[in-house]
């Protein structure tokens, strides 16, 4: 992974690394993108789909909401830097 790849990931999650946590976290995403690039030309040409490894069908939770860990509008924006209209405002990171 380039270093500019990184800086622009080091600002868009606002962190300030030290160089060495920085020469670091470089390595750590090259060792990544090699294993993924690895994973990628695997051969699955003899292999089955198999889109539920369980074999379970129609599995699922009701929802349902649980007052006790619910958060009141004022709550969730409580240590929000920037709030408007009750949501939370972010830096545009998607240009457009």
């Amino acid at each position: 992974m380039d270093i500019k790849a990184i800086k622009k990931t080091e600002d868009l999650a606002k962190l300030v690394l030290s160089e060495q946590r920085f020469n670091k976290l470089a390595q750590n995403f090259s060792e990544i993108l090699k294993y993924i690039n690895l994973l990628s030309n695997a051969r699955v040409d003899n292999f089955e789909d198999n889109y539920i490894a369980s074999g379970l069908k129609n599995v699922g939770v009701k929802d349902s909401v649980q007052k006790e860990y619910s958060l009141t509008g004022g709550q969730a924006t409580a240590n929000s830097v920037k709030e408007k209209n009750g949501y939370i405002v972010v830096p545009r990171v998607i240009k457009g």
